[in-house]
């Protein structure tokens, strides 16, 4: 496993669900749009990041997908290593704070742009076992936001950190 300076793991397994899980996303999604042709608008909850770069590609192609895959993907392991570092007590008061209010929306936005999509797609009877897939991984994505901004409030609230003992 790569290490950081102080001996922190930069890839372990539990740092890698929200990126597998967003990639996983992605690559169901390009073969729905595929098949479909409708099925790349379900990532705009949780990929809203990259919304203006996609809207520089007109019709959905590999480059749209590139660029959902590179930035969400790294958004995502980002939303991730946030939870990450407040659970282990890594990072300061403050940068958990920000941290959380960070996570908090994304998870919001995810939550809300999803349902809203859902919504559409549910009063057209349009849910099939892959776009209900899709809204599975969205919601598994939007959970991990929720959970790391849980962790970065207690982060806030909780005893001493190592970084505020470092910075002493």
């Amino acid at each position: 496993m790569c290490h950081g300076k102080d001996g922190a793991r930069w890839w372990s397994p539990p740092l890698l669900i929200l990126p597998a899980v967003h990639g996983f996303l992605i690559v169901l999604t390009a073969w729905l749009q595929s098949r479909t042709n409708w099925g790349y608008y379900r990532l705009i909850g949780v990929d809203f990041l990259a919304v203006p770069l996609a809207m520089c590609c007109g019709d959905p192609s590999g480059l749209l997908f590139g660029i959902f895959l590179v930035i969400g993907t790294t958004w995502w392991y980002f939303i991730g290593r946030i939870g990450w570092e407040s659970k282990q007590g890594r990072i300061g008061r403050v940068t958990a704070g920000l941290a959380a209010l960070l996570a908090l929306l994304f998870a919001l936005v995810g939550t809300v742009g999803s349902a809203a999509i859902f919504r559409h797609d549910f009063r057209d009877r349009a849910l099939s076992a892959a776009i209900s897939l899709q809204y599975v991984c969205a919601g598994i994505l939007c959970m991990g936001a929720f959970v790391s901004t849980f962790y970065s409030v207690r982060a806030v609230f909780a005893g001493r950190h190592e970084k505020d003992l470092i910075d002493e």
